[in-house]
């Protein structure tokens, strides 16, 4: 299943089981959240460990492997920024940098 992340591929494995450590607060809380909130957080928690770091580029190609287009990859952003889940630092022209969050006090999550 190498197709799953090709861009990723050629720099670590992704083929692998998504065996990543999701606080229960973190994923409750997403869950409630409107539209693709949920999706949007999985795929960062997927990247975050793939890349072994809570501070990630999301393209929109990542995006949409998880079935999500780029109109609701931002408003899933800004949901989760609301809630408090992430840091989003938005750059013109260049994917997002989301930084994952501890649910309990907002800071970044330990790993």
């Amino acid at each position: 299943m190498t197709d799953f992340c090709p861009d990723l591929a050629s720099r670590q494995k992704t083929d692998g089981p998504f065996a990543v450590f999701i606080p229960l607060p973190w994923l409750t809380v997403a869950a409630a959240l409107p539209g693709k909130s949920l999706h949007i957080g999985m795929a960062l928690w997927h990247l975050a460990g793939v890349r072994q770091s809570r501070s990630i580029a999301l393209s929109n190609k990542i995006a949409r492997q998880f079935s999500v287009d780029r109109n609701s990859k931002y408003r899933a952003l800004s949901w989760l920024e609301e809630a408090g889940l992430i840091t989003v630092e938005r750059r013109i022209g260049q994917s997002p940098t989301i930084t994952l969050l501890d649910r309990d006090n907002n800071s970044v999550a330990d790993k």
